[in-house]
C-alpha cells in the first residue's frame, strides 16, 4: 500500500508543472485535515460510550468533521478544473516553442488524445486519487492510535495487524477478480471472433464441409470457452469469498481477542467496535485503487513526454543592431538574403550551400524523399539544422526570436489548414488588420472570385468546419491568399497548387510571378509557367 502511494506521489512530482504541485499539496494536505477531523469525531464518539457522556461533543466534533469534509471535496472539484487549466496551459506553452518538424501526424494525434481525453482524467486526482490514498489510509493510522489511548497499546497493535492482513486479502481478492475480467472479455474477444469468421466465411465452409462440418469448429469453440468461463466463475466465486472475509476479519478478529482477553465490558467493546470498523471500511476500495496507478503513471508518462517536448532555443537578447524589422525601403528589403552554409540534416540533406539573393524565385527540386519539404522546413525554421546554420540578412535564424521570424516569411504548405469559420477569416489570418477590399483584392489573385459571388455572404461564405464546403483547390487558393496578403518579403510554396485545373493553375501562378518578394517553390506540375531565375536539383546539389 504505501509502496503504491509512494508510486503515485513521485509521478505527480515527476510529470506536472509546479504550479499543479501547490494546488494538490493544499488539497492533500486539506484530506489528512479532515481524516483527523473525522478520526478525532469516532474518538469523542468512542469516548462518549465508554463513558456514558452527553452527546453534545459528539454533535459537535462530527459536524466539524462533515462540514470540512465538503469543504475539502468541493475544494478537490475546483482544484480539478484549475489543475486541468494548468495542464493545459502548460501543454500550450510546451507546443508553442516546439520544433515544428516534432509535429508529425503521430505526435499530432497523441496531443489530440491528451487534450480530448487524457487531461480530463486528471480533474478526479484532487477529488477522488487524493481522497483515497490520503485520507483512508491516514484515517486508519489515526484511528488505531485513538484505539491504544482509549484501550491498551496491545489492542492497537492487534488492530494494526489485522487491518494490515485484511488489506492484503482485500488486494488479493481484487487481483483475482481484475485477472478474471481480463481473462472473461479475452474469451468474449475470441467468440466474436469466431462467429464473425464463420459468418464471413460461410459459403466457403457449407460448400466445403456441408452444413454440419461448418458449424462443428464454432461448437467446438463454445464448448471449450464453456468450460473456461465456468472455471473464470468458480475463480470470481472466491475472490468475491475472500473478499468478504476480509471485510469482517478486522471486526471479527478484534472482538475475538478481546473475548479471550477477558473483556466483557459492553460499552468497551462497542466503543472498540465503532473505531475498528470505520479504520477497516474503506480498505476494500483502496485496495482497488491500487491497481489504478499504472493507469495513472501511463498519463503522468504521456502528459511528462509531451510537456518536454523537442523545443527551439530562443536567443537571450532580441537583435536590436540588424534586426529585419528596422528594413522598411526597397534597398534594405534587398538585405533578405537567404545563406544556407554546409548544412547537414541527417539522415537526408547532406552538405547543402545555397545563397538565394532578395526577390530570386528559386524552385527547389529533386527525386522523391529528396528532402525538398526538409529544406524548406529549415528555411521556416521548423527546426534547426544538425550541423551548419542558415542566415536571413546575415543573421542566423538561430539568433531571431521566432516571433520575429515569422513575421517576414509567408508559407503555403502541401496540406492547406482551413480554420472553422468564413473565408474573410481565413484569409485575414495572414493579415489580421486587412480591410475587405484587401481581402477581396487578394481573392481576386488567386482566383476565388466565382467562390465569393456563389453566395449572397460574399467574403463572409462559411467555409465550413475546417473548411468541408470548400473543395480541394479552393482550400489551396485560400491557403495562398492568407500568404499573399502577408505581404511578407519571403514566400515558400510547397506544392501549393497541386491541387488546381490547369487554366486555374496558370492564372494564379501568373499573379505569384508579379510579386517583388523571394519566392522559393516546389512543384511537380507546369514548372515551366514559374517565373523561375534559379533551379536547385537536391539529387545532385547543383543550381
Amino acid at each position: 500500500m504505501f509502496s503504491s502511494i509512494h508510486k503515485f506521489f513521485r509521478y505527480i512530482v515527476i510529470s506536472l508543472p509546479p504550479l499543479a504541485h501547490k494546488r494538490l499539496l493544499v488539497v492533500s494536505i486539506g484530506w489528512l485535515s479532515v481524516a483527523l477531523a473525522e478520526a478525532i469525531a469516532y474518538t469523542v464518539l468512542s469516548f462518549s460510550i465508554l463513558n456514558n457522556l452527553s452527546p453534545f461533543n459528539v454533535l459537535v466534533s462530527a459536524t466539524i468533521a462533515v462540514l470540512l469534509t465538503v469543504l475539502v471535496s468541493r475544494q478537490g472539484y475546483l482544484t480539478g478544473v484549475r489543475l486541468a487549466g494548468d495542464l493545459y496551459q502548460g501543454l500550450g506553452t510546451a507546443l508553442a516553442s516546439a520544433k515544428l518538424s516534432w509535429l508529425n501526424q503521430a505526435n499530432r494525434t497523441k496531443v489530440a488524445s491528451m487534450a480530448g481525453k487524457s487531461i480530463p482524467q486528471f480533474m478526479s486526482i484532487p477529488a477522488h486519487q487524493l481522497q483515497m490514498f490520503i485520507h483512508s489510509p491516514s484515517l486508519a493510522l489515526f484511528l488505531i492510535v485513538s484505539l491504544g489511548w482509549l484501550t491498551e497499546k496491545t489492542v492497537a497493535i492487534w488492530a494494526f495487524g489485522l487491518l494490515f492482513f485484511s488489506f492484503a486479502l482485500q488486494w488479493y481478492g481484487q487481483f483475482l477478480l481484475l485477472r478474471v475480467d481480463k481473462n472473461r472479455n479475452q474469451l468474449e474477444l475470441l467468440t466474436n471472433q469466431s462467429i464473425l469468421n464463420f459468418v464471413e466465411h460461410i459459403e466457403l465452409l457449407r460448400t466445403s464441409k456441408g452444413i454440419d462440418g461448418a458449424v462443428q469448429p464454432l461448437k467446438n469453440e463454445w464448448l471449450r470457452q464453456s468450460d473456461s468461463f465456468s472455471r473464470i466463475n468458480s475463480i470470481a466465486a472466491l475472490a468475491t469469498g475472500i473478499s468478504l472475509f476480509a471485510s469482517v476479519l478486522p471486526t471479527a478478529g478484534l472482538i475475538g481477542y478481546l473475548w479471550f482477553a477477558g473483556v466483557r465490558i459492553e460499552t468497551q467493546i462497542l466503543a472498540i467496535i465503532v473505531l475498528i470498523t470505520r479504520a477497516a471500511a474503506p480498505l476494500e476500495q483502496l485496495a482497488t485503487a491500487t491497481f489504478s496507478i499504472n493507469d495513472i503513471k501511463h498519463l503522468f508518462s504521456e502528459y511528462s513526454q509531451l510537456y518536454y517536448i523537442p523545443s527551439l532555443n530562443e536567443p537571450d537578447n532580441t537583435v536590436v543592431s540588424h534586426t529585419l524589422s528596422t528594413y522598411q525601403t526597397l534597398e534594405d528589403r534587398k538585405k533578405f538574403e537567404i545563406t544556407i552554409h554546409q548544412v547537414n540534416h541527417s539522415p537526408i540533406l547532406s552538405n547543402i550551400n545555397l545563397i538565394i539573393p532578395y526577390q530570386t524565385h528559386l524552385q527547389i527540386t529533386g527525386k522523391s524523399g529528396s528532402g525538398k519539404s526538409t529544406l524548406l522546413e529549415l528555411i521556416l525554421r521548423f527546426d534547426d539544422p544538425k550541423e551548419g546554420y542558415i542566415c536571413l540578412g546575415g543573421i542566423r535564424l538561430s539568433e531571431f526570436p521566432y516571433d520575429e521570424l515569422v513575421k517576414h516569411i509567408a508559407y503555403v504548405p502541401q496540406e492547406p489548414i482551413i480554420f472553422t469559420g468564413t473565408l474573410a477569416e481565413n484569409i485575414r489570418i495572414g493579415k489580421p488588420q486587412a480591410t475587405d477590399e484587401e481581402i477581396e483584392n487578394v481573392a481576386k489573385q488567386v482566383a476565388l472570385t466565382d467562390l465569393i459571388q456563389r453566395s449572397s455572404d460574399g467574403i463572409y461564405y462559411h467555409v465550413g468546419r475546417q473548411g468541408t464546403a470548400l473543395s480541394g483547390g479552393e482550400r489551396q487558393r485560400v491557403a495562398l491568399a492568407r500568404a499573399i496578403i502577408k505581404n511578407a518579403p519571403i514566400l515558400i510554396i510547397d506544392e501549393g497548387t497541386s491541387a488546381l485545373d490547369e487554366d486555374t493553375e496558370v492564372e494564379v501562378v501568373k499573379n505569384i510571378n508579379k510579386l517583388n518578394s523571394t519566392v522559393i517553390f516546389v512543384t511537380h506540375r507546369l514548372s515551366d509557367i514559374w517565373k523561375t531565375d534559379k533551379i536547385y536539383d537536391l539529387s545532385n546539389r547543383t543550381i
